[in-house]
């Protein structure tokens, strides 16, 4: 047996599922016999039609074991809705007991409030419990923004390495690409300026400051990421 909760509204969903043994039973007839007598009571309303979810669509021909059925109900106050969910427990454990089945194990599973379009992550917990027999308690919580906030923070990390790693490989590019060729300017200088008479000297002295403010300039991009000599 399956208890599942999330919110707590005037809506409720109750899904169903092997309600049924090898000897007998079948989970929609349980439940149009739920159906036809609740659909007498005035403190509910039925929101759809019973929806039949077909666990296995890729074997047509299957019937038995092949679906389980979610009712959609308002009621009046949400103790009401609590209170149907027990009354199918205790119907559903009498449904199966007639056809005496050991492995007869039926789930019910009861959502209430407004179903998310959202919803796609659930956290759940379970423990065991007695109820007419071994049950079940499922407790659901939907963290589906909580997942998708992780999902965005993790995004924007990597982001933020990929344009690291970008900063990082231009800084190197800028290192090899400008230091190079700087050194061998500066040291084909130092080679050129005691050779030189005292007029291109000059010349050559102040192209190498040139150089040497330049080579400042590099430097400080790559190592401080800033602009200036």
């Amino acid at each position: 047996m399956i208890l599942v909760g999330l919110l707590v509204m005037a809506i409720i969903h109750i899904g169903f599922d092997d309600i049924d043994s090898p000897f007998g039973g079948c989970t929609t007839d349980f439940v149009s016999k739920l159906v036809i007598e609740w659909y007498k009571r005035r403190y509910l309303e039925f929101i759809d039609y019973p929806n039949l979810i077909r666990l296995c669509p890729g074997v047509p021909w299957k019937t038995r074991g092949n679906g389980a059925v979610v009712l959609r109900l308002k009621v009046k106050d949400i103790d009401i809705g609590y209170k149907l969910f027990e009354e199918a427990v205790s119907n559903a454990y009498e449904y199966v007991s007639y056809f005496r089945h050991p492995e007869s194990s039926p789930a019910i599973a009861l959502y209430i409030g407004e179903v998310n379009d959202k919803l796609k992550w659930l956290e759940i917990g379970c423990c065991k419990i007695k109820y007419g027999g071994d049950a079940y308690l499922l407790n659901a919580v939907d963290i589906t923004r909580r997942v998708e906030m992780e999902k965005e923070i993790r995004e924007a990390n990597e982001k933020m390495q990929r344009a690291l790693e970008k900063e990082k490989k231009f800084l190197e590019e800028i290192s090899h690409y400008f230091f190079n060729p700087l050194c061998i300017a500066k040291g084909y200088l130092d080679l050129s300026i005691p050779q030189a008479d005292p007029a291109l000297r000059r010349k050559l002295e102040i192209t190498k400051q040139a150089v040497t403010r330049v080579e400042n300039v590099v430097k400080h991009i790559v190592t401080e990421g800033k602009i200036y000599e």
